[in-house]
């Protein structure tokens, strides 16, 4: 029942198995590893599957709405600048107008 060369071989074989379901344990492990890194860059839950989702959406659309405030009181002051911008240039221009115009007559 215990002939060394039956035990030799099967100590070989166990070892390559060990070795192999070992690499494989590593192998699904990285896989594992990649897909939770896909799903969570990927995949985002819908609303209503999760509370911290819902309250991520929510946070974001807060963020877009005050976004869209401040760039729309930029615009505002943008748009009161130009004109008052435009309207200075014309002051400018009058002025000069009125300068040049009492030279000649001197």
């Amino acid at each position: 029942v215990s002939n060394p060369m039956l035990q030799v071989p099967d100590q070989a074989l166990l070892h390559s198995f060990s070795a192999r379901t070992h690499t494989v344990q590593q192998i699904l492990e990285e896989a594992a590893r990649l897909l939770k890194l896909l799903w969570r860059v990927s995949l985002p839950l819908k609303a209503g599957h999760g509370t911290t989702q819902s309250i991520q959406d929510e946070g974001m659309k807060a963020e877009i709405f005050r976004l869209r405030k401040k760039l729309s009181e930029q615009e505002k002051k943008l748009h009161s600048t130009v004109k008052l911008l435009h309207s200075t240039n014309q002051l400018k221009e009058n002025m000069e107008k009125v300068i040049i115009d009492q030279c000649k007559c001197t």
